[in-house]
């Protein structure tokens, strides 16, 4: 269960930088919901806030209304939004596009952000501006890191803070640091911060095991500043160690992780130019006897992973208008080996290429003072490439020889032309109304484990449903029909904004039953079941999300969050796997000057709606109970408590996952059950 911290649950809607304060406010035409990081002695702004003691900053999702996080690990959280997950949802930290190394999903985008480097995290509700990243058809959520802070005068000034937190159920603790100095034209941040925790508990005293980790990141940001132009410069490495994840087969030995950036901005006159130009690389390692008992010594298996990435972006605007260029491109590998056996070795993915590029023009324009448009049109390219594979048992095996070499003399390269259109429209009907209607068709390329995963094998991006996977190499991309409609109620003491959305997917990636021989006998031969293939399916996502607050009085007021989505497939009857149960949340605050109290429950129900061809089981429905208490000390200090599930609830997240590990409290393929209560404490010195 998240670790709360003050102010955590009070959603905010923003219009750029702007907060949804207890003043009034006019919308524009794309709401964004923002969390920001703690920000001390902020009361007199109700905002949502993350925390720094979360090993994980995908967990900072559970405060974005439609939002959810597919928990394979502590530090192993895939965002879903709306029922789209995985690769669907496009993730930038401060405008990088990040790629991670782990065929399994193990180092998601998100876990590569450092939590005490965050200013705000943000996702738009509604439909995506083209303009936000080359894919959007699922979302995308921009992190938005603290940049060097320039002094106001010739004289150098520095800041800083230091923050150390615990936890008591796995016994977590974090230290981190971050100073900052600058002058009028130059300024210079670094920041550092260790998380580590043992496995934790459920609320009946099961030991869920492997669910300890490890991991540290740091980092700087420079920035320079010359007349009309501003340039920055950054560079962050993360380390991750002994990190277990039981919803998966193998568990995080390391992640190493490296990555950088250049960017500017420059004022031409009446235009107005920004680029970046960035660049990441990951080695990861994962096997399942280190943290794991296995218990046939010659199934052990360790594999290494590696990738590279770069990625760029250049954007002209000039009063309603907006032009940009953008891309990335990638490179993956990925071995299996076994300490056990030296002649085991398995090349799952050799030499993997992914490239995606896209220009876009964006039009925002106020038809009247009451009513703005944002019309926007992208066209991208996706292209794929593969080496060739190997097998140990290639020359021994003849079905293992014959899928090697189909897949090594079929045609590898793939190229894709696609488009994505875009329409949001806003119009204020008076000071407290506005109304919300949004139009899209969006479209995503297959991802790289979905075309070139040539053994039915488990890497298939974190889907975690213990079915092996064989890719297609010639699938289509998703194309994606979207309608987003939505009004806001902004009154003196109700703030409400409910959305419903209905995405039509044709060609939808889906796993389904392997007719072919070959690789069914393969499967047999390997884990004795038989394979899923992805394959292009129709689907249909709809439902509605809502955040409001109440204001009670000066001191007093009422927020939460609800959230309903349903995945089905349209061309049988099936459900789609992984899709989030119907949430609400409704938290009791009170607030002054030094002190913010929170009460809160977090309502979940049971999900019946679950996917066949996955196996998936159903779960019951649930609810939490937290508190939090936040105190602010001589204006440089603020103590954060709290417990998590203070009432010990037992319980399973339907998005949590199936126990992996053979050896343990938890029987093999049981749901994973969540971590019962939990007290936490939080201390930050800002100088």
């Amino acid at each position: 269960m998240r670790c709360f911290s003050l102010r955590q649950v009070c959603l905010v809607l923003t219009c750029t930088a702007s907060s949804w304060s207890f003043s009034d406010q006019h919308l524009v035409a794309v709401e964004t919901v923002t969390v920001f990081a703690p920000q001390h002695n902020n009361s007199d702004v109700q905002v949502s806030e993350g925390s720094y003691t979360k090993p994980d900053v995908a967990q900072w999702l559970d405060l974005v209304p439609g939002a959810n996080v597919n928990r394979n690990g502590p530090t192993t959280g895939i965002a879903q939004y709306r029922g789209h997950y995985g690769d669907r949802v496009s993730v930038k930290l401060d405008g990088q596009a990040v790629v991670g190394a782990g065929p399994n999903a193990m180092d998601t985008p998100l876990s590569y952000a450092a939590p005490v480097h965050i200013e705000k995290l943000t996702m738009h509700r509604g439909i995506e501006p083209v303009s936000s990243a080359v894919d959007s058809l699922g979302g995308v959520i921009q992190v938005i890191a603290k940049e060097a802070q320039l002094s106001e005068s010739d004289e150098l000034a520095g800041s800083g803070l230091l923050s150390a937190g615990l936890r008591s159920n796995n016994n977590a603790k974090q230290v981190s640091g971050l100073a900052n100095v600058g002058s009028e034209k130059s300024a210079l941040i670094i920041y550092g911060n260790a998380l580590s925790g043992d496995n934790y508990e459920s609320a009946n005293g099961t030991e869920v095991s492997p669910t300890g980790y490890e991991k540290w990141q740091a980092g700087a940001d420079f920035r320079y500043t010359h007349q009309e132009h501003d340039l920055g410069a950054s560079f962050q490495k993360l380390n991750t160690r002994n990190a277990g994840t039981p919803a998966l087969p193998m568990d995080i030995a390391y992640i190493e992780g490296k990555r950088g950036k250049i960017d500017a901005e420059h004022q031409f006159g009446a235009w107005q130019l920004s680029w970046l130009l960035a660049g990441m690389s990951a080695q990861h390692e994962m096997d399942n006897y280190s943290q794991r008992l296995t218990m046939n010594p010659m199934m052990t298996r360790s594999t290494y992973a590696d990738s590279s990435s770069e990625n760029f972006s250049i954007q002209l605007g000039s009063g309603a208008w907006l032009f940009g260029l953008d891309g990335v491109r990638a490179n993956h590998n990925a071995t299996v080996t076994s300490p056990d056996n030296p002649m085991f070795e398995v090349k799952n993915f050799n030499a993997v290429a992914d490239q995606r590029l896209g220009a876009f023009a964006q039009y925002t324009h106020n038809l009247s003072e009451q009513t703005e448009i944002e019309l926007g049109g992208r066209i991208k390219q996706s292209k794929a490439s593969a080496g060739k594979v190997s097998h140990h048992m290639y020359g021994m095996n003849p079905i293992i020889t014959a899928l090697q070499d189909r897949f090594n003399n079929a045609d590898r390269d793939v190229s894709d032309m696609g488009q994505d259109v875009s329409l949001n429209l806003t119009h204020e009907l008076n000071q407290q109304w506005s109304l919300y209607a949004g139009l899209a068709y969006k479209e995503r390329a297959a991802s790289y484990q979905q075309r070139y995963l040539w053994l039915p094998m488990q890497a298939t991006g974190g889907l975690a449903d213990g079915k092996t996977y064989v890719g297609d190499i010639n699938l289509k991309s998703e194309k994606a029909k979207q309608i987003d409609l939505g009004f806001a109620y902004v009154g003196e003491a109700l703030r409400v904004s409910p959305h419903v959305y209905m995405h039509k997917v044709e060609d939808y990636i889906q796993g389904v039953a392997s007719v072919d021989m070959q690789v069914n006998m393969a499967a047999q031969m390997m884990s004795g079941a038989l394979p899923l293939k992805f394959a292009n399916v129709d689907a249909t996502l709809y439902g509605l999300d809502l955040n409001y607050s109440y204001l009670i009085s000066s001191q007093w007021y009422v927020d939460g969050i609800a959230a309903y989505v349903r995945g089905e497939r349209d061309d049988v009857n099936d459900n789609l796997y992984r899709i989030a149960p119907a949430n609400a949340s409704i938290n009791l605050h009170y607030q002054n000057q030094k002190v913010d109290a929170m009460l809160g429950s977090r309502l979940v129900a049971a999900q019946n709606k679950v996917s066949d061809i996955n196996g998936e089981q159903a779960t019951a429905g649930y609810a939490l109970l937290n508190a939090a208490l936040s105190i602010s000390i001589l204006n440089s200090m603020e103590v954060r408590l709290g417990v998590d599930n203070l009432l010990n609830k037992q319980y399973q997240d339907h998005l949590g996952g199936y126990n992996r590990v053979h050896v343990g409290d938890l029987a093999l393929a049981e749901r994973l059950p969540g971590e019962g209560i939990s007290a936490w404490a939080e201390l930050d010195y800002r100088f």
